[in-house]
């Protein structure tokens, strides 16, 4: 992807985040949602890219801005990986898309980012649970087999008003995760504080929600060698 269709991405995802945050800095609990066809020039992308590439049992990473902007030709150029992050998206956004960003490619191990953009419009942690094994559910009727991989949610500056619910969030898909052996906790959050346990503001840009250079590095350390596992673990039963 070239650097120009990425900030576009971006740009999409800090408009939709706004609208997110205006809400939530409101008062209101009504998350805000992208309009009709709010992302459909991406979904048009990703179906002629699935058409040209048919390979199957590779990895796909699904999710909101940060899956999006995250160069994954250079972070894993041994993987035979797919970008399908959706800039601003919810995590019912991502369900609603499951089909076309995950079934068709029929991968071993999907890893997924997103709830951020939903605590910022008001969605308790109980929701973002509660979405995220619904797109569990959906995933495992029609691939059993796969390993899914939940990267926790970050600590990000701009939202730094709403990081007690991101906590909660996590907490409950660790504890969800435990309960099935085809799911996988990634803790990226812990390593992205400082010692007084505020946002490392080093790995971010001047948004203060999207992760520079430096803040995907980190997630790469951390997240490849689980990946890494993910892919050489025996099939489920």
């Amino acid at each position: 992807m070239s650097t120009t269709r990425r900030r576009r991405g971006l740009t999409r995802a800090v408009a939709c985040c706004a609208i997110a945050l205006a809400s939530l800095f409101a008062g209101g609990e009504a998350s805000a949602k992208a309009p009709p066809g709010f992302w459909e020039k991406s979904l048009r992308s990703f179906k002629a890219q699935d058409e040209k590439d048919r390979t199957k049992g590779g990895v796909v990473f699904v999710g909101s801005s940060s899956i999006r902007g995250w160069h994954l030709p250079s972070a894993f150029p041994t993987l035979q990986a797919a970008n399908r992050g959706l800039g601003g998206a919810q995590i019912d956004d991502v369900l609603g898309f499951t089909e076309q960003l995950v079934l068709r490619r029929e991968p071993k191990v999907v890893v997924f980012y997103a709830g951020e953009n939903d605590l910022g419009a008001g969605a308790t942690p109980e929701r973002v649970l509660g979405d995220y094994r619904a797109f569990v559910g959906l995933v495992h009727a029609r691939l059993p087999k796969t390993q899914i991989l939940f990267i926790s949610i970050k600590p990000s500056p701009v939202l730094r008003g709403v990081w007690h619910r991101a906590r909660e969030s996590n907490r409950l898909v660790e504890e969800f995760t435990a309960s099935d052996a085809r799911l996988r906790y990634i803790d990226v959050a812990s390593a992205m504080l400082s010692e007084s346990g505020k946002p490392r503001r080093e790995l971010f840009v001047d948004d203060g929600l999207h992760m520079n250079a430096a803040g995907y590095r980190l997630w790469r350390r951390i997240v490849a060698p689980v990946v890494q596992a993910a892919l050489a673990a025996p099939a489920a039963p």
